[in-house]
C-alpha cells in the first residue's frame, strides 16, 4: 500500500506536526524556497531542474537527507519518478552549496575584533574569534561480520562558529575517514586565514 506525502495536506498542518515529519521548521522551508527559487531562476537550464514546484523539490530533498528511505521508496511516497527524486536532491543540494557562500563567511578584521570583545565579556578569555569542533557522520557501507566497528568510515565535519553561534567556516573531510583518525591532519584553520588576507594581520593576536 502506497503511503503518499500529500504536499498540500502536509503544509496545512501545524508547525509541530510539520517539524515532526520533516525535522525542520515550516518557516525555514518557506525561507529556503524563496532563496532557491531566486537562485534557480537566475541560472541556466543546464541544471536539469525537474518540472515540479520548488516547495515539492525541497521537501523531497529534505526527506531523502533526513530519513533512511531509498530513492525508490521516496519516489513512491511522493508519487514521482525515481529519476525525478534524484534530480530534486541534486538541484536543491547544488543550489544550497552555492547559496551557503553568502551566509557562511569568515569574519572581516572589523567583525573579528567585535567577536573577540564579545567572547571576552562572556568568558573573560581574550583573543578568541571563534569556537571550533567536529562531528563524525557515519556513512552507509556494506560490511561483513569480521569488520571492526571502530574502522567504519565517516564523513568528518569541522566547523567554526562565532559568539552568536553562527557558522563562519565549515569543512567536510574526505569520505572514508575513520573515527580514530586525527582530523587535524586534514585541515587547519590557518588555511582560512590564508584565503582571507584582510584579517591575516589581525589573526596574529586573535586565536580560534
Amino acid at each position: 500500500m502506497r503511503q503518499y506525502v500529500l504536499i498540500d495536506n502536509t503544509l496545512a498542518r501545524n508547525d509541530g506536526e510539520f517539524k515532526a515529519q520533516f525535522r525542520i521548521n515550516r518557516s525555514t522551508v518557506e525561507t529556503l524556497c524563496i532563496l532557491l527559487e531566486s537562485y534557480t531562476n537566475s541560472t541556466d537550464s543546464h541544471m536539469g531542474r525537474p518540472s515540479l514546484p520548488m516547495q515539492t523539490q525541497l521537501l523531497i530533498a529534505i526527506w531523502v537527507l533526513t530519513t533512511q528511505e531509498s530513492y525508490r521508496e521516496v519516489s513512491v511516497r511522493f508519487d514521482v519518478a525515481k529519476s525525478t527524486a534524484i534530480k530534486c536532491v541534486h538541484t536543491v543540494c547544488s543550489a544550497l552549496l552555492e547559496l551557503a557562500k553568502n551566509f557562511i563567511t569568515w569574519p572581516t578584521e572589523y567583525d573579528a575584533a567585535s567577536i573577540s570583545n564579545n567572547f571576552k565579556e562572556m568568558s573573560s578569555f581574550p583573543g578568541v574569534i571563534g569556537c571550533i569542533d567536529r562531528v563524525c557522520i557515519p556513512t552507509k557501507v556494506f560490511t561483513n561480520k569480521n569488520d571492526n566497528k571502530k574502522s567504519a568510515p565517516f564523513v568528518v565535519l569541522q566547523a567554526v562558529c562565532d559568539d552568536k553561534l553562527l557558522f563562519t567556516d565549515c569543512y567536510p573531510g574526505e569520505v572514508g575517514i575513520t573515527q580514530n583518525e586525527d582530523f587535524r591532519k586534514l585541515y587547519y584553520v590557518e588555511s582560512v586565514l590564508q584565503r582571507n588576507p584582510e584579517i591575516g594581520r589581525a589573526s596574529c593576536r586573535e586565536r580560534v
